[in-house]
């Protein structure tokens, strides 16, 4: 550690937090603190080093902190109190960090130690939960009951982002939400990008199934894969019928019984060793090798929208719902296609598959988009320049 290196804290090290770290690995040597071990493993890609280390404290409790907040900080043992212990003693030391940035949720009492310790502190907002509570609840009264959970994600997003000296959103959208919860905040969009150059080899020929490749250890893209499974399909099947493509869905981890539903339905798979980073990119790739459109089911948000950026730099259209997408610049009908209902994405679906210029225009136009708006090299650019800045 030195005073041109990053400390990034957060509860877990998940996709959102691996990109960022490949990222900043780049630019400076970075030290990770976390509560949990990583959810996989992460690999510097630039030059510096990546350091992890986990802190003990009372786990159990993280949950009650995120609604209690700042007032256990006080207490030992507790999630933020051991937190902030390290802190002050990474101050402690001549080669303090220069950095520190926050990503997790309800981390407004640490973020306010931390600046009162010296540090620059950058709070990654990712997205704004509050805000998609709140509009749900307006739509429908049976998710009022999530009302106090808004009320709470609102409280927490404005101190932070009042709290830090800046604010890092993964989409123009939730930068606006976080600038007009504190108008005085250094905003900036740090969005999901991808290297287009490692992709050059996936994008010809094209394949011949539909594809969905993700994190399968997860309950939301599993659920997402089922309502595929339920809903699309069978009507992709009596439209198509001999015509319809193989499905294929991939990914990490897939718990044994996802994967024998997923047989029963007619649906293929394939798998891969969730701590090997270097195979899990070329299986990814050789997936995407076969694909002729990919699709993204998702029914939740916060599922990811990694490999919907990974499909589009490959060359392949996507037919996506609004959760899969939200927050990035494409147009529906376009650079994508979009919808949550069944027989919406399923009549997508069938447009791509019977019309091959269809799918090469839409292909075409994602693949400009994210060269234009998600591209690797300007995303380092834009933190680079951040960090100059604090």
């Amino acid at each position: 550690m030195g005073p041109s290196s990053l400390l990034f804290v957060t509860p877990q090290v998940r996709s959102r937090e691996s990109y960022l770290l490949q990222l900043l690995s780049e630019l400076v040597p970075v030290s990770v603190l976390s509560l949990y071990p990583p959810y996989r493993p992460v690999d510097a890609r630039g030059p510096h080093p990546i350091e992890h280390r986990i802190v003990p404290s009372w786990k159990w409790l993280w949950p009650a902190e995120q609604w209690i907040g700042d007032w256990t900080s006080a207490i030992p043992f507790t999630c933020s109190s051991s937190l902030i212990r390290e802190l002050r003693k990474l101050r402690s030391q001549d080669h303090s960090p220069r950095w520190i940035w926050f990503s997790g949720a309800s981390m407004a009492g640490v973020v306010q130690q931390a600046q009162g310790l010296g540090y620059r502190v950058i709070v990654d907002q990712d997205r704004m939960p509050s805000s998609q509570v709140l509009r749900d609840a307006s739509n429908h009264w049976a998710h009022w009951i999530r009302l106090p959970e808004a009320w709470r994600d609102l409280y927490y997003e404005r101190r932070r982002c009042e709290r830090a000296h800046a604010v890092v959103a993964s989409s123009p959208l939730y930068a606006a939400r976080a600038r007009k919860l504190a108008p005085q905040a250094r905003v900036r969009v740090v969005a999901p990008s991808v290297d287009l150059s490692g992709f050059e080899a996936a994008r010809r020929p094209e394949g011949t199934r539909l594809v969905f490749c993700g994190d399968l250890e997860d309950p939301a893209q599993q659920q997402g894969v089922h309502w595929f499974a339920e809903e699309i399909l069978p009507r992709l099947r009596a439209a198509l019928r001999a015509d319809t493509p193989e499905v294929l869905v991939a990914g990490p981890a897939a718990p044994r019984g996802f994967l024998e539903k997923l047989s029963l339905d007619g649906i293929q798979h394939r798998t891969w060793d969730k701590n090997d980073s270097r195979g899990a990119t070329e299986s990814m790739q050789e997936c995407l090798q076969q694909a002729m459109i990919c699709f993204l089911p998702h029914r939740k948000r916060n599922a990811g929208f990694q490999f919907l950026l990974h499909s589009m730099a490959a060359g392949r259209p996507v037919v996506s719902t609004a959760c899969g997408s939200e927050g990035l610049l494409f147009t529906p009908g376009r650079d994508i296609w979009m919808d949550d209902e069944p027989d919406s994405f399923t009549s997508a679906l069938i447009k791509l598959i019977r019309d091959p210029r269809l799918r090469m225009s839409t292909a075409a136009f994602a693949t400009e988009m994210v060269r234009r708006h998600y591209d690797w090299t300007s995303a380092r650019e834009g933190l680079a320049e951040l960090l100059r800045e604090l």
